[in-house]
């Protein structure tokens, strides 16, 4: 349960809310997103996100638009899910990917179908993995510090570990939205 287990991330509804309205900010109104079925907290909350800040821009949600094939942030997981949403009647303008290397597949399924990222279809990631600035075109995304992360991390288990009660400590690090030419040119 995460209310009885000390933690660190970034507040990752916040982070999702931050990532869907730079899409709708830059003209897009067909959004989907491709997340995965893992149980993951994390994952919940960027979904909520994604859902909130369409409707708080006055955006119908649309339910295909939200695809939950796999259950892994997996690179196929993008690559299935982006064929399936370049089938639809309507397919979207713009993907929110769960994660970098979902995005990447997705961008892959795009570019394999012959469309143009950002032209015909703009893609949002969530990590800043290193391939996420590398790929072509190189990924807007969401970048969250892993390295403080893991640090503090691991200074609450130490204490943890030598018997040092700190109770509960929920610790939230910042996040930045990192824009990108898959999104805007």
């Amino acid at each position: 349960d995460i209310n009885t287990v000390s933690h660190v991330s970034i507040d990752n509804y916040t982070a999702g809310v931050d990532a869907v309205q730079h899409l709708i900010n830059i003209g897009h109104k067909k959004i989907a997103m491709i997340s995965c079925d893992n149980g993951f907290l994390s994952t919940a909350q960027r979904e909520n996100a994604y859902k909130d800040t369409l409707r708080k821009n006055r955006i119908e949600f649309k339910s295909q638009y939200l695809t939950k094939m796999e259950s892994d942030y997996g690179y196929r997981t993008g690559i299935r899910s982006m064929n399936y949403l370049l089938n639809l009647k309507e397919p979207p303008t713009a993907v929110f990917a769960v994660s970098d290397i979902v995005a990447i597949g997705a961008m892959q399924a795009i570019q394999k179908a012959g469309l143009l990222i950002p032209d015909d279809i703009a893609v949002m990631g969530f990590d800043d993995l290193d391939v996420a600035s590398l790929y072509n075109p190189p990924l807007t995304t969401i970048y969250q510090p892993k390295e403080d992360i893991g640090r503090l991390a691991m200074e609450l288990l130490d204490k943890k570990i030598n018997g040092i009660d700190t109770g509960y400590e929920s610790i939230f690090l910042e996040h930045e939205l990192r824009i990108r030419k898959s999104t805007v040119k």
